[in-house]
């Protein structure tokens, strides 16, 4: 472990996280886990007397040790300077194998068009809990959000098969036409490079 004094963290101004291994990101579920494992008002309780066991790390290995000692009667002092359950539970072995096992049934339901049975693969982020991006983010940014950039595409699609006719004498638009065929077609740039700076705005501290 990263010396703290060297290489730390702020959490609430009152706990020093060591960077190496730090939860992240910093959301409200992992503040929560944060106030289980470490909690901000925690105060160390005052020594007393001799101890038959003092457990350095709150590990599972140090957790068992501790809870077997006590069990049997033993006076135990457990210490344990950054995050209670060791790497571990809060960002190795645990959290890990939920992921898989996400992983796992999101593939197998993606493969579930081989034994007929359909299902959009956009939705299984939200069904095992893949991302944290909310429902109602996710249907404005991908689906009102790509409004602007389709009108867009569809001018700049227009615009070369007009192009394209100039030279074989057809009739192509008047003067009048073109204005306000340009007019449009900045319009919608504009409205897309809008709307794409709000989206990446508003979605990067949720994907952090």
């Amino acid at each position: 472990m990263s010396d703290p004094a060297n290489n730390t963290t702020s959490y609430n101004q009152e706990i020093v996280v060591p960077a190496n291994g730090c939860i992240s990101p910093m959301d409200q579920y992992n503040r929560a886990l944060l106030e289980n494992v470490h909690p901000s008002d925690w105060v160390n309780p005052e020594p007393d007397g001799t101890y038959n066991l003092v457990v350095i790390g709150a590990g599972p290995a140090g957790l068992v040790t501790a809870a077997g000692a006590a069990g049997v009667g033993a006076k135990v002092a457990l210490v344990e300077q950054h995050l209670m359950g060791g790497d571990c539970t809060n960002v190795g072995c645990v959290p890990s194998k939920c992921m898989i096992r996400s992983a796992r049934a999101a593939a197998a339901v993606r493969r579930s068009g081989d034994f007929g049975v359909r299902v959009p693969f956009n939705l299984l982020n939200y069904a095992f809990g893949l991302t944290r991006v909310s429902l109602k983010h996710y249907f404005f940014a991908s689906w009102v959000g790509m409004i602007p950039g389709t009108i867009m595409y569809v001018y700049i699609g227009s615009l070369a098969g007009d192009l394209a006719r100039l030279g074989t004498g057809q009739r192509t638009r008047t003067t009048g036409e073109w204005v306000l065929y340009g007019v449009g077609l900045l319009a919608a740039i504009g409205v897309t490079v809008f709307v794409t700076r709000m989206a990446r705005k508003a979605l990067a501290p949720r994907i952090a």
